[in-house]
């Protein structure tokens, strides 16, 4: 604790700043009522966070974890809810899913990772052309502490069915043309940095070709090699070396 910041001498000279102030609200292009939307919605989101919303359960819930969205900013479909989505905002899709510029001002942003597999399934499947698979190889890295059983209780089927947060998948399945976001920093001189997106070009089997969406890249080809990861969870008593494209199909 001796060594945290606010133990250190040059503590009494820091001043801290706290954020009070919606930007978005002094947007001089704003009409009074968007102005006034924006702001009730900016504090609605605010009330969320600080649990001032309230909130219930549903069956088979053991505590209160659902609220309520008001009905002004919400839209309710009545056919299918994830093409209902997906034709709003990627609204001619079929003849402009390669360009760059038209999938980088889009993005769907979803509450958990099971809908946004949910989501890249369907869009990855109104992308032509031929899909290609690749499969990780997975394995429990070396211990000293890890019991000589390991193997035996862990097989590699259980390893590959292992998801992460931040992490690729086992299987990951491409086609050219589909956008990706990068999981890792590989190289920030060129662009590759964690978050990064990209537009898969050329589909090969040890490197992948790709064309930078985002950041002051835009535009340049970069090659994706496969690397090894190292993931833990709570869930396991081990850590997790994945070796795959440190890539995730992505349309958020």
């Amino acid at each position: 604790m001796n060594a945290s910041l606010i133990r250190s001498p040059l503590w009494k000279h820091v001043r801290v700043l706290k954020l009070t102030v919606n930007m978005r609200l002094s947007n001089p292009a704003l009409s009074p009522s968007e102005r006034a939307d924006m702001s009730r919605f900016a504090q609605w989101v605010l009330d969320v966070g600080e649990g001032k919303v309230p909130a219930h359960r549903k069956d088979g819930d053991s505590e209160d974890t659902w609220i309520t969205v008001p009905d002004d900013i919400v839209k309710l479909p009545k056919g299918d809810k994830p093409s209902a989505i997906i034709d709003v905002v990627y609204k001619g899709f079929d003849k402009s899913f390669s360009s760059v510029l038209y999938l980088a001002q889009r993005c769907i942003v979803c509450p958990i990772n099971m809908v946004v597999d949910e989501l890249n399934e369907f869009m990855v499947d109104r992308v032509t052309g031929d899909s290609k698979e690749y499969r990780s190889f997975d394995q429990i890295a070396n211990s000293m502490e890890m019991p000589s059983d390991y193997e035996l209780l862990y097989p590699p089927e259980v390893l590959n069915s292992i998801v992460l947060n931040n992490y690729p998948q086992h299987c990951l399945l491409l086609k050219v043309s589909v956008p990706v976001v990068l999981l890792r920093n590989i190289d920030q001189a060129q662009g590759l940095f964690n978050g990064t997106r990209l537009l898969i070009r050329r589909l090969g089997d040890r490197i992948l070709e790709a064309e930078i969406m985002t950041g002051t890249r835009v535009g340049a080809l970069v090659g994706i090699p496969r690397i090894v990861l190292n993931g833990t969870s709570p869930r396991w008593p081990f850590t997790l070396q994945r070796r795959q494209f440190p890539l995730e199909f992505v349309m958020l």
